[in-house]
């Protein structure tokens, strides 16, 4: 039974359920559909409820959370993935809910200010990564941020930039 090789379950956050953030659950949802050991619990937030309600219909999540805090609190991955003018705030509310060990994803567009909150609000044992999605062909010239545009395949095909830190 796929059930009793579970190897591992990692625990995940996507602050930010709108295309990108709502497309990378669905994503991590196709990979617990196949015989994978390892398996992701999703948790969402985001600020728009009619964001974070589509992104629960279309199953691109496991469960929702109200606050930032709450949505980080003992995860082992945080993706955040809010729009830009929302980054200078999002650090000083998650910095010390993120727990020791956890690996922070920042898909925000500019990383200067990620990268300066983040060093003020993240503990040392918290772990930023600033990268930058190049999604599937397909969809590079389709930019409409809505949840309903979310697919499973949005990062088929695709890249991830990795930014350095320093």
């Amino acid at each position: 039974e796929f059930k009793d090789r579970i190897m591992a379950e990692i625990s995940i956050a996507i602050l930010g359920l709108r295309r990108l953030g709502a497309s990378l659950g669905l994503t991590l949802q196709r990979h617990n559909a196949s015989s994978s050991e390892h398996r992701f619990n999703i948790t969402g937030y985001d600020n728009s409820h009619s964001s974070a309600k589509a992104a629960q219909k279309i199953n691109a999540v496991h469960n929702l959370k109200s606050s930032l805090r709450d949505a980080v609190k003992g995860q082992d991955i945080v993706v955040i993935a809010l729009p830009y003018g929302k980054m200078e705030v999002v650090y000083d509310h998650i910095g010390d809910a993120v727990r020791p060990g956890a690996v922070v994803f920042d898909f925000s567009p500019l990383k200067r200010t990620s990268l300066d909150r983040a060093a003020k609000q993240l503990t040392d044992e918290a772990h930023l990564v600033c990268m930058t999605p190049v999604v599937n062909p397909k969809y590079l010239f389709n930019w409409l941020d809505e949840t309903e545009l979310a697919t499973n395949d949005l990062f088929d095909e695709g890249v991830m930039t990795i930014m350095p830190s320093a």
